[in-house]
């Protein structure tokens, strides 16, 4: 598992839950999830993005994250978002899930 978050109290929390949990092999980073996507290397069976709702670049996710072929085939990336917003033009789209306000966009790695 793969923490990043630019603020250090969402990496401490992470951090703290593993230890309470004692689960393993959590590793956290403390950076901009943009300019960690442009370095990262290793490819993941999920990944899921919780961005700050007021980010306007959130539709850049999905294509960063198929653009440097982050997913294993038939990896699942998961996206929340405001429900307003509309991420359903990518071409690995494949659900859309609305809870109230937020909703959740799926797509899959072929």
């Amino acid at each position: 598992v793969c923490a990043v978050d630019r603020n250090l109290g969402g990496i401490n929390y992470v951090k703290d839950t593993a230890r309470k949990h004692k689960l393993e092999n959590i590793k956290t980073f403390k950076a901009d999830v943009f300019k960690y996507i442009e370095m990262e290397m290793d490819k993941y069976d999920i990944i899921f993005a919780d961005p700050p709702y007021d980010l306007n670049r959130i539709p850049e996710i999905p294509k960063l994250i198929f653009e440097k072929n982050l997913l294993v085939p038939g990896g699942l990336l998961i996206v929340e978002h405001q429900s307003m917003q509309n991420l359903s033009n990518h071409p690995a789209f494949t659900e859309h899930r609305k809870y109230g306000h937020s909703s959740f966009s799926f797509f899959e790695a072929p």
